[in-house]
């Protein structure tokens, strides 16, 4: 069904949608032809190497496969039409279209999400083994600093949310790949479905934090140690990974190095732009749900929104996981 080669240049198509930011290295295109998406996609590895690539996606299937996300936005409405699905088929709806229900809220269900289109982007991790062994170079860091950089590198925009269908803002990883951007939600998926080709998918998590999500890599001291590969490495002659120079953190007893994939930014695994003190941690599977609250403070400075009608606290988000009380909101200083 799919195929991957190297490619000349073409010249890149906009895809235009909000806040879109590009790199200035990156060109991605998509074109019909012959039944297929034809995606051309130049970005550059963690080594500031050029790569230029070509996937071809099957239309039909393809779409079949985008159209499996989301469910009628009809189902979130109180109307004559809704009070016709009763509480199991709409169960069943909301589910077959890739959400979960719980505790009463509809959620993305993130491992069948995963298993599902993950397939689809077989051809991208097989380029990035393929590389790294001819280059004699491969190894789990740098398996996942190459997935990063080829999510990284996709243009960043939001979705914009169709009436009709319920996506919660978020589009699937071949819609990624053919329109051309994606949002930190949309990009994070699409690397973890990459990454569960090239490490152990019980290695991976989610991680959340107030208006964010990223993925998160668990931390082996063998990192460095090349793939199909009898020669040990001394600690000594590895590189330089002081805990405290990358940006983690504790799940299980062990370390996780965060991936940030959203973009156009390119910081390496276990490296951010931004200090993290609340998180909320999912397991791929959804047997593990994990919160840190960290320290937070409700600032007491508001701004107007910009679309200037109402106001905003300055650091509201951390509302999200730790809520103030009503006496927090009122009490006297």
């Amino acid at each position: 069904m799919y195929k991957i080669l190297l490619f000349s240049l073409i010249p890149f198509i906009i895809f235009c949608q909000d806040n879109y930011v590009k790199n200035e290295h990156v060109e991605i295109s998509t074109i019909i032809s012959n039944n297929d998406y034809i995606i051309d996609y130049q970005f550059k590895d963690h080594f500031n190497k050029l790569h230029s690539l070509q996937l071809f996606f099957k239309k039909e299937e393809t779409d079949l496969m985008i159209n499996r996300f989301g469910f009628p936005t009809s189902l979130l409405k109180k109307n004559k039409n809704s009070k016709n699905v009763n509480t199991d088929e709409k169960k069943e709806i909301i589910e077959q279209g890739l959400f979960l229900i719980d505790g009463g809220i509809i959620k993305k269900n993130k491992k069948s999400i995963v298993d599902f289109y993950k397939r689809s982007v077989t051809p991208i991790a097989q380029y990035i083994i393929n590389y790294l062994k001819f280059n004699k170079i491969d190894n789990r860091e740098n398996r996942i600093e190459m997935a990063m950089k080829f999510v990284q590198d996709i243009p960043y925009a939001i979705p914009k949310e169709s009436r009709r269908i319920y996506k919660n803002g978020y589009i699937t990883p071949p819609e990624v790949l053919i329109e051309g951007y994606g949002d930190c939600d949309s990009k994070t998926i699409l690397f973890v479905c990459i990454m569960s080709f090239l490490i152990p998918e019980d290695d991976i998590v989610f991680v959340s934090i107030p208006g964010h999500i990223f993925s998160a890599i668990k931390y082996y001291d063998n990192n460095y140690i090349e793939y199909n590969s009898n020669e040990y490495i001394p600690f000594t002659q590895r590189k330089d990974d002081n805990l405290t120079d990358r940006t983690y953190i504790k799940y299980k007893n062990s370390n996780y190095f965060i991936c940030e994939t959203a973009g156009p930014g390119r910081p390496n695994y276990g490296h951010s732009n931004q200090e993290i003190k609340m998180y909320k941690i999912e397991e791929i599977d959804l047997n593990g749900i994990l919160t840190i609250n960290g320290d937070c403070f409700h600032s007491e400075n508001m701004h107007l929104s910009k679309d200037g009608k109402r106001f905003l606290f300055e650091h509201n988000s951390c509302y999200i996981f730790n809520p103030p009380s009503s006496y927090d909101l009122t009490k006297p200083e």
